[in-house]
């Protein structure tokens, strides 16, 4: 049986590089971890999960990703994953 997936997209590098170190620390043996940095990667690992019928426990992105990308993510995302939890960060 497949582990959730818990998904974070950001476009900024270091930031992703962080992210990702620190979830897959913190909940790595729980569930499958996945960051990306674009939304498109994302909606792409969404997709699958969705024609595998695995389930899909968090989406973590940075709401102002470039040309709106982060709003469009999330919006397609629910569409996919309605019972998703998501959170968003916003840059400073």
């Amino acid at each position: 049986m497949a582990l959730p997936l818990l998904l974070g997209v950001e476009d900024d590098l270091e930031q992703l590089r962080l992210t990702r170190q620190e979830l897959t620390r913190r909940y790595g043996k729980d569930y499958q971890v996945v960051c990306v940095s674009t939304a498109q990667e994302g909606l792409r690992h969404l997709e699958g999960a969705a024609a595998a019928g695995h389930e899909v426990a968090l989406l973590l992105a940075n709401l102002w990703l470039p040309r709106q990308e982060g709003l469009n993510f999330f919006a397609q995302a629910r569409a996919r994953h309605p019972d998703a939890r998501c959170v968003w960060h916003i840059k400073p």
